[in-house]
């Protein structure tokens, strides 16, 4: 097992309990578990920004800087997330489709051509309205 991946495993197991663990308590298990650790500091600072900021599996306090716990993830998040991903999807082939149909306007259109294309244009407000706040029940 290299490094890295040991490190990992240790700040999984301490952040394990769901709490919020202090730099220096990370640190200090680190050196205890094993005392090579303790000759390059900087790389368990490395392997936190990666799994906060790439991998999203611990977060950091905003309030206490060096504090950290695991990110879990409800299913009802997991949800949500899905659910604005799917809104945006129709929201996007809305737009493309609004697109392809509406007409430009310009000086030579009919004013019937005119009032129809400006119907057109609150209709698709309208649409992108109910795409956006439609709530599911």
């Amino acid at each position: 097992m290299n490094m890295g991946h040991e490190i990992t495993e240790i700040i999984y197991s301490v952040l394990a309990d769901g709490e919020w663990h202090s730099l220096s308590e990370l640190r200090c298990e680190l050196q205890k578990r094993n005392s090579v650790f303790s000759n390059n500091e900087n790389y368990l600072s490395v392997i936190l920004s990666r799994l906060k900021n790439e991998e999203n599996t611990i977060i950091s306090d905003e309030k206490k800087r060096g504090w950290y716990r695991m990110s879990y993830i409800t299913p009802g998040d997991d949800e949500k997330k899905q659910t604005k991903n799917y809104r945006m999807d129709v929201l996007n082939d809305w737009r493309e489709f609004f697109s392809s149909k509406k007409k430009v306007p310009n000086y030579e259109m009919t004013e019937e051509e005119f009032k129809e294309g400006q119907w057109f244009y609150k209709l698709n407000k309208k649409i992108e309205n109910l795409i956006i706040s439609f709530e599911e029940k």
